[in-house]
């Protein structure tokens, strides 16, 4: 009478055993390889934030004036960036325009002369918006429309989260348009 229950407690356990074994997890698939980047501006390209504005997260009811400074703000940094994250991919592909060079001269000087200047225009854009920021960020501590002193802390603390995530908006333009240059003076100095 023994052998019933014994045997039906091992069939139970086989299956159960089955089940658990069905019910093991697997080793996760190997990621697929990705194209190793192979420059400097492709790695940029590969971590780059795909352009968009960035959301002020204060509403707007809250403290209109600042919101509306902020999001002309954000504006602008989408729009630089947008440019600039444009034109390393041109830069990246080679589909980047290139200046024409005056007839019987060496055309290296020119080009490179023009890409330095859009550079330059980069970083000068870049710098203006900067200073815009600081100002900005300045100028929240005496907007009087924030009169609770906790309303205030927790706004001009979501301002500033906000300021820096442009900031470093900002810093990516700016590591973009120095890869860009070096890319496009070496290309240059290539050919």
């Amino acid at each position: 009478m023994n052998a019933l229950p014994l045997a039906s407690a091992l069939l139970a356990a086989a299956l159960l055993g089955g089940c658990a074994a069905a019910e093991r997890p697997q080793p996760p698939p190997a990621p697929a390889e990705v194209p190793a980047a192979d420059t400097p501006l492709d790695r940029w390209l590969a971590q780059a934030h795909v352009p968009s504005a960035i959301a002020c997260a204060v509403a707007p009811d809250e403290a209109p004036d600042a919101v509306a400074r902020f999001q002309a703000l954000s504006e602008r940094v989408d729009t630089l960036y947008r440019v600039i994250y444009e034109d390393a991919h041109r830069v990246a592909d080679g589909s980047m325009p290139v200046p024409e060079a005056p007839a019987g001269k060496d055309w290296r000087p020119a080009v490179q002369a023009a890409i330095t200047a859009k550079y330059q225009a980069a970083m000068a854009n870049i710098e203006a918006i900067r200073k815009d920021l600081s100002a900005y960020t300045d100028t929240l501590a005496d907007d009087a429309t924030l009169t609770n002193s906790v309303q205030r802390t927790r706004l001009l603390t979501q301002f500033g989260q906000g300021a820096s995530r442009l900031g470093a908006r900002l810093d990516e333009a700016a590591e973009a348009a120095r890869l860009m240059l070096r890319q496009g003076l070496s290309d240059v100095s290539a050919q």
